[in-house]
């Protein structure tokens, strides 16, 4: 699996915690990155799709909780969902049924 690092409001929140003092304590405790991986279909052949990983920032600890990959084709859709469940601080609990509800 190969992380996908977004330049835009992703690079802004490794800012401010370095503003903060910590890489990992942060006003954003759950923190929803864009993944981007590689899958082959039967009848579509190879192509590029983009999932979210879930992490825990707490005590100076980033803590991976979970991750969906082949949500979507679409990287900007992924990269708004992630940005979305990280401002609004989705908790863990949803995190899977508000992916379906997106998709769905």
């Amino acid at each position: 699996m190969q992380n996908y690092s977004k330049t835009s409001i992703f690079s802004d929140i490794l800012t401010l915690n370095k503003l903060l003092n910590s890489p990992y304590d942060t006003v954003f405790p759950w923190q929803y990155q864009p993944v981007k991986t590689m899958h082959t279909h039967p009848d579509a052949g190879s192509y590029t799709a983009y999932g979210l990983e879930l992490y825990q920032c707490k005590n100076g600890q980033r803590t991976h909780i979970d991750t969906i990959t082949n949500i979507s084709t679409c990287q900007d859709y992924v990269e708004n969902l992630a940005l979305a469940f990280t401002i609004n601080q989705l908790s863990p609990v949803h995190f899977r049924d508000a992916v379906l509800d997106a998709i769905g």
